[in-house]
């Protein structure tokens, strides 16, 4: 088991996407929304890396519209449509700043 805070694993999607939409808030978010381990200590918030990754990727797999296939003991996925659906949820997140809200008429 190993911890990393959320800065770090924000780096770790910075490093394979530069234009990753993943934000340490997000993270937190997602942690939180998804019952993953994670700790505080000292007013820094640890999460379980595995245990994170374990449960993000899957979710991400399991979407029709990206490619995916299992190779080994790793998953290979189509990062530009990764990003498109993930572009997809932060918009229709309904906590989201840059949610479309449904308006009266």
């Amino acid at each position: 088991m190993r911890y990393l805070t959320l800065g770090d694993i924000h780096r770790i999607f910075k490093q394979e996407d530069s234009g990753t939409i993943i934000r340490r808030n997000n993270v937190r978010r997602i942690a939180l929304q998804n019952g993953i381990k994670h700790t505080i200590s000292q007013n820094i918030i640890l999460i379980d890396s595995k245990d994170f990754f374990e449960k993000v990727n899957p979710y991400l797999i399991k979407n029709e519209k990206i490619f995916s296939f299992k190779h080994g003991n790793r998953w290979v996925l189509n990062y530009d449509e990764v990003l498109k659906e993930l572009k997809i949820y932060v918009k229709t997140y309904k906590g989201h700043p840059n949610a479309k809200k449904k308006r009266k008429k």
